[in-house]
């Protein structure tokens, strides 16, 4: 939100959307929203060993605890994003650690 007044009053979703491009409310609201996505998408035997998600410069990164899992979701890797991406399209690259 600038600092100058202006004539006209706004709505209440033009000023939340300028909150949000002004704050990091957008990014952790987003985080959020992608996780339980992956939850949603992904078995529970995926949600046990998906240790941390986390997005970084509309990079979704997903630290597993499992080396074999890693290499199974690295062979899918297009599928999960494209199912992902359906739901958020700012997510850009899927990475898995």
């Amino acid at each position: 939100m600038s600092n100058k007044r202006t004539s006209k009053p706004l709505k209440i979703n033009e000023l939340t959307s300028q909150l949000f491009k002004q704050t990091r409310i957008k990014n952790n609201i987003l985080q959020a929203q992608v996780q339980n996505t992956w939850e949603k998408l992904m078995g529970n035997n995926v949600i046990k060993r998906t240790n941390k998600i986390f997005i970084k410069e509309n990079k979704l990164i997903i630290k597993l605890t499992s080396a074999p899992l890693k290499n199974e979701l690295n062979n899918s890797k297009k599928r999960i994003i494209k199912q992902i991406n359906e739901i958020h399209s700012e997510i850009q690259e899927l990475i898995f650690i």
